[in-house]
């Protein structure tokens, strides 16, 4: 399931996986790669949401939503 241009969510037998895309410098191709594995898609939507306050480079979760 893609969430946005750069993330999207997958899943094998054992684990939700986020996945990340990247591009190779070198040749300018696209290809996903797996960022982290989950036990839940709930987890992986939290750090979905992390990443998401990373990015804005604020402080917490409060600040990115005033």
């Amino acid at each position: 399931m893609a969430i946005g241009k750069d993330w999207r969510i997958g899943a094998d037998a054992l684990n939700i996986i986020l996945y990340r895309r990247q591009v190779n410098k070198e040749t300018g191709k696209e290809y996903w790669r797996a960022h982290s594995y989950y036990s839940t898609v709930a987890n992986a939507l939290v750090e979905l949401v992390n990443q998401g306050v990373r990015g804005t480079e604020l402080a917490d979760l409060n600040t990115a939503c005033a």
